[in-house]
């Protein structure tokens, strides 16, 4: 089952990027629809190769793709904290 569910999750990030790739050539009009016209260029190389491989490294490393969910602090709010708790320290 785990594995449906990792075939599952790869063939929706190579959708996902095979329409974002579609939609970046309409918009730099290398892909044109009246008429139905495809203009190859090297750098077109490197998106195909990028999408194709993209969602392997995705589900390889986790890590690096999706971040923690903890929340970002900032020293100041951390600075704050420390404050407020030797204020309750001393009371």
């Amino acid at each position: 089952m785990k594995n449906v569910w990792l075939i599952l999750k790869l063939i929706r990030y190579l959708l996902v990027g095979i329409i974002c790739l579609t939609l970046i050539f309409i918009y730099k009009e290398d892909i044109t629809f009246h008429p139905t016209k495809y203009t190859f260029e090297m750098q077109h190389m490197y998106f195909f190769i990028t999408t194709a491989i993209l969602p392997f490294f995705r589900l390889k490393h986790q890590s690096w793709v999706i971040s923690d969910s903890e929340p970002v602090v900032s020293y100041k709010q951390k600075a704050l904290d420390l404050h407020h708790q030797d204020l309750a320290q001393k009371s």
